[in-house]
């Protein structure tokens, strides 16, 4: 996070009293392990998932939670995003379904979001984050200014080609992770007793678009 070349941890933890709406805090790494907490830190109440990325490509790594409560400040659910900088965290920023320009959740959707992981898709150098919904994934592009959500993709198993006897439980446990070493991520979500992979090599189709046409921006799809 801190752009000095050490993987940092990032945990959400709240003491036992009623009141207390939880932390999210930021461990440094080192050549010896885990030291102190950096300077910041980002809201804990209701997250269930967190995931470290770079989003802008300035080198330091940016801290995005998930919250899926209703009564959240986004009633459908937002992510928090806090960027990294060598000082610590800076202030976070949100953005759910009800943000400007934000895909609506496909019909029967909600819980945005319930994980949330963070990858490379397009190879561009700008990290990406892939927020996981029972039934849906939103691809959220990364950029110079942060994520964007009027690039924001919705994958279904609809668009990803999967029957409805395999679409149980879709989106729900995601990951973005580099499998074969091209520098794009691959998504991997559970769907019911199994595994997809989605790979970086065409373009996830805007929501509501009928069908998975090529567009500029490489997405992912299922292999």
């Amino acid at each position: 996070m801190t752009g000095d070349g050490f993987d940092d941890l990032a945990v959400v933890y709240s003491v036992d009293d009623p009141a207390d709406e939880g932390e999210g805090v930021v461990y440094r790494g080192s050549p010896t392990g885990l030291t102190s907490r950096l300077t910041g830190g980002f809201p804990g109440w209701g997250v269930g998932s967190v995931a470290i990325g770079d989003i802008g490509g300035d080198g330091f790594g940016d801290v995005v939670a998930g919250n899926a409560y209703e009564d959240a400040e986004d009633p459908g659910g937002q992510i928090y995003i806090s960027r990294g900088s060598a000082g610590g965290l800076a202030a976070h920023r949100l953005l759910g379904p009800g943000t400007p320009g934000m895909p609506e959740a496909p019909d029967g959707v909600s819980g945005f979001d319930s994980s949330v992981t963070a990858g490379d898709v397009d190879a561009d150098g700008y990290g990406d984050v892939a927020v996981g919904l029972e039934g849906a994934v939103y691809i959220l592009h990364g950029g110079r200014g942060g994520l964007s959500a009027g690039d924001t993709r919705v994958l279904t198993p609809e668009t990803a080609d999967l029957s409805d006897p395999y679409a149980t439980r879709f989106g729900l446990d995601i990951t973005l992770i580099d499998i074969d070493g091209d520098a794009a991520a691959e998504l991997l979500t559970t769907t019911g007793e199994s595994v997809s992979l989605y790979s970086s090599s065409v373009a996830v189709p805007p929501s509501g678009s009928p069908s998975a046409e090529a567009s500029s921006r490489r997405g992912v799809v299922r292999r």
